[in-house]
């Protein structure tokens, strides 16, 4: 029998893709008449940035399994960063063009991996900037890479995989159906994948073998807004705080902070997240939790390298920001003249985002 996490008493669910925008109950988005930060479009009495001239229907969407505001706007260039943005830090090059509200992305040696929420379909492309290259169709949200395959999940709670040379796309679980069928979030470890969102977090080894669960943990906004894993440990961001569990075990997650947030990521020694227009951090083992930078807008997406921690602004902004994770002040990493960037991945010379507002996938040089 497929076990899953029941994370009981949530309330950060949003309305499943293809819902009913207008009845969603969703922090921060104007679904009419509600604010969404950073967005001025016509007919939404939005504070924050104007994009003069420019006068195009938007179709405001849930980003699934977050409380962040998703905007559709297919084909169109609605944020472009003016001159003092292109002098704050390194401007974006486009990769990709005419995608369907891209939403996860992933990064491999050679490739550049991505899903489109428009359709539910997975994609790659060369970082050069070859053509992209469908791989899989089915709902597909969250995606990520490992050991050759690209391993996607989404709509109907699925997690599937693929051989990223090609082949026949596999099924290895599901989580339990819910008010809320989809899941955002997927992150491997050399043993498991690790997916979920909303009120549920699962398991299963990379072959698709013993579907687990972590233990119920009863909590009010307890949904994931972010999840990655270690070797021995599933760890999480909410309304409420971090936490983590541990694979295989029976016992109650840990609670390691109180201050909930978006996004997660992990070095060999610290846990980090983005909490408002703060990047958090605590220790992986618990600890105190402090505030390892202030940023000038949301902290929402996160990417970590050797020596600074990068984050987006969940599609609020055109801009991209980093800080040293030996403490230091926020900088403009990366600044994207088309589109808004939302999920953020990293190699040694780019940092890479995906961009549902502009519809595009681009990357911009690393500064030293």
């Amino acid at each position: 029998m497929a076990l899953v996490a029941s994370l009981a008493g949530c309330s950060s669910d949003p309305t499943p893709p293809g819902g009913d925008a207008a009845t969603s109950d969703v922090p921060g988005v104007d679904v009419p008449g509600v604010d969404v930060p950073g967005v001025d479009v016509p007919g939404v009495d939005v504070p924050g940035v104007d994009v003069p001239g420019v006068d195009v229907p938007v179709v405001l969407m849930d980003a699934p399994g977050s409380d962040t505001p998703a905007v559709d706007v297919p084909a169109v260039d609605t944020a472009t960063a003016d001159s003092a943005d292109v002098l704050m830090g390194p401007v974006g090059e486009v990769l990709a063009r005419d995608q369907m509200i891209p939403f996860g992305i992933a990064l491999d040696a050679t490739h550049v991996y991505w899903t489109n929420q428009g359709d539910g379909t997975v994609h790659r492309m060369l970082k050069d900037g070859s053509a992209p290259e469908l791989l899989a169709t089915g709902g597909a949200l969250a995606v990520a890479v490992r050991g050759g395959f690209v391993y996607w999940t989404g709509n109907s709670n699925i997690l599937s995989r693929k051989p990223v040379a090609g082949g026949t796309p596999q099924m290895l679980g599901q989580l339990m159906p819910t008010a809320v069928q989809y899941s955002t979030f997927l992150s491997l470890t050399s043993q498991y994948a690790v997916w979920g969102g909303g009120t549920q977090i699962g398991y299963v080894a990379l072959d698709g073998t013993g579907q687990r669960r972590l233990a119920p943990l009863p909590c009010n906004g307890c949904g994931a807004n972010g999840l990655t894993a270690d070797e021995t440990h599933i760890y999480w961001v909410s309304r409420v705080g971090v936490q983590r569990g541990a694979f295989l075990a029976t016992t109650v997650p840990q609670q390691l902070a109180p201050n909930g947030g978006f996004g997660i990521v992990l070095d060999a020694d610290t846990a980090y997240w983005g909490s408002a227009d703060l990047i958090r951090r605590v220790p992986r083992g618990g600890g105190t939790a402090s505030t390892l930078a202030g940023s000038d807008g949301y902290s929402e997406f996160l990417a970590l390298d050797a020596t600074h921690v990068y984050w987006s602004e969940g599609g609020r902004s055109a801009l991209v920001r980093r800080a040293p994770l030996a403490g230091g002040a926020a900088v403009v990493a990366a600044v994207a003249t088309v589109g808004r960037p939302s999920r953020i991945a990293l190699d040694a010379t780019h940092v890479y985002w995906a961009d549902p507002v502009g519809g595009t996938i681009a990357r911009a040089p690393k500064s030293p």
